[in-house]
This record gives C-alpha cells, sequence and structure tokens, in this order.
C-alpha cells in the first residue's frame, strides 16, 4: 500500500505495522480529526484500520481474505466485508469487531455486495458469488440469477447500482470474462455490446 502526500509517495508496510502486501479494497471513514480513518480489505490479514499513525487488525469472526468493502447505503456508519468465506458486518459505532452476516452466503466466495429496492420499495441485498454467479439474499436462503435469466457469466468481479439505460436505478454487474450487464425492468439481465476493437472483456 502506498500513500501519496504533499508530493511524496510513502510504501505502507510491514516496518510501518502494514501486515500484508496485497490490498483489495480501500475506503476512506472522514473523521473529525486532521487525518481521516482509512479502511483496507487484504488478502491475508482481513480489515485493517489506519486510526492516527497506527494499523489495526479488526477482530471477529469473518474470513481474513477480503475482497470487497461497502458502506451500507441505509444504515450510517455500517461496514460490509465481502470476504473468501462469507459477509460480514461491522458497525463503526458498535463493538470493535466484525460479525457474520447473511448465513446463507457463509460457504461461498463473495466478491462484492449492493442493494436496490423492489416493485414494493423493499430493500434487496444481492451477492457476487465467484464461480457461481449472482445471488439474492432471501434470509434463510439464496436465489440464484443464471443463464436463464441473461446472466451468462458465473465469475462476476463488482456490483453497483446505478441509472441504467432505461432511465431508471438499476444493478450493473462486472464480469470477469464477459464486460458487464445490467438488469432491465423485467428482471432480466442484458450483457452490453463493446465496440470493435476492444481488447479485453475483463471488468474489475
Amino acid at each position: 500500500l502506498w500513500e501519496l502526500r504533499r508530493g511524496v509517495w510513502t510504501r505502507h508496510d510491514q516496518v510501518m505495522g502494514f501486515p500484508s502486501k496485497r490490498v483489495n479494497s480501500l475506503l476512506e471513514l472522514p473523521g473529525t480529526e486532521a487525518r481521516s480513518v482509512i479502511l483496507a480489505g487484504t488478502s491475508t490479514a482481513g480489515v485493517l484500520v489506519l486510526r492516527g499513525p497506527k494499523w489495526e487488525v479488526l477482530p471477529g469472526s469473518y474470513h481474513r481474505w477480503v475482497w470487497r468493502l461497502r458502506w451500507d447505503p441505509a444504515v450510517a456508519d455500517r461496514l460490509w466485508i465481502a470476504t473468501a468465506k462469507g459477509v460480514a458486518l461491522w458497525d463503526l459505532k458498535g463493538p470493535w469487531a466484525a460479525r457474520t452476516a447473511c448465513p446463507a452466503a457463509a460457504s461461498f466466495e463473495v466478491s462484492d455486495v449492493a442493494w436496490t429496492l423492489d416493485s414494493g420499495g423493499q430493500r434487496v441485498t444481492w451477492l457476487s458469488l465467484w464461480g457461481k454467479g449472482l445471488a439474492r439474499d432471501e434470509g434463510d436462503h439464496l436465489s440464484f440469477q443464471g443463464p436463464e435469466t441473461g446472466l451468462r457469466s458465473s465469475n462476476l468481479t463488482c456490483l453497483t447500482a446505478g441509472p441504467g439505460p432505461e432511465g431508471s436505478e438499476t444493478l450493473w454487474a462486472a464480469s470477469y470474462n464477459r464486460g458487464f450487464y445490467w438488469r432491465d425492468r423485467t428482471g432480466h439481465w442484458r450483457e452490453t455490446e463493446f465496440q470493435p476493437g476492444t481488447h479485453s472483456r475483463a471488468v474489475y
């Protein structure tokens, strides 16, 4: 991990208390002090939190290979942690530890998490599962979105909710091998067409 400060790059390594050589996700929590709180999702040490000059490992019952960190858009100061085995939550105003979320996804490698609203205004939690495609969290089980819905890639790298080609809010899914998809109003997935000359369909 490298930090640019006043035009000078500084490396955060084991000497500085940063115990991992690979960072998969970074987030900033704006603080009231001069220095903000930085969170790093790593491949060997879980979530690392920089508060002041020192990195601290976030404890808790979650897998230490972290793919993605996401702030919950509906719950203030709630962090979602997508890992190689399931999903965890950390409420910044609660105990200094992460806890398991989405029990039905505990055995899956989760690369990302995102949220949309259904036709009734209820929030839907989506999980991208490496090798298994996309799933909707139903509480006690997962409902999968596969080729029959138009989603032809099982290796999804990231998710995001945002405006779609139909003019309304929708879910976008990026893949390792087929570019990216968006979900239309009927619930069918549309694969984005690439322009001639595009050299790669891998989207991160």
